[in-house]
């Protein structure tokens, strides 16, 4: 019977706190996706620098035969 007197006590703090639980929730998703895209992007950054550096060893390689072919 104790029980009994504290139920509705907490039934309606449950109730006062579902909405704000659920935004939390959706908040949750949100960030989770923001940070998915981000490391996306961070990813596509990386690749595209090791893209970066294979193009300026390409050109260094062919600056240095031009310049022994000229000379």
């Amino acid at each position: 019977s104790y029980t009994l007197y504290f139920l509705p006590l907490f039934r309606h703090n449950v109730d006062a706190l579902l909405p704000i639980y659920l935004q939390l929730l959706q908040f949750l998703v949100i960030q989770k996706n923001e940070i998915w895209g981000l490391k996306k992007i961070q990813s596509e950054n990386e690749s595209n620098k090791n893209l970066l550096q294979g193009y300026k060893k390409v050109i260094v390689d062919l600056s240095n035969k031009l310049r022994r072919e000229d000379s």
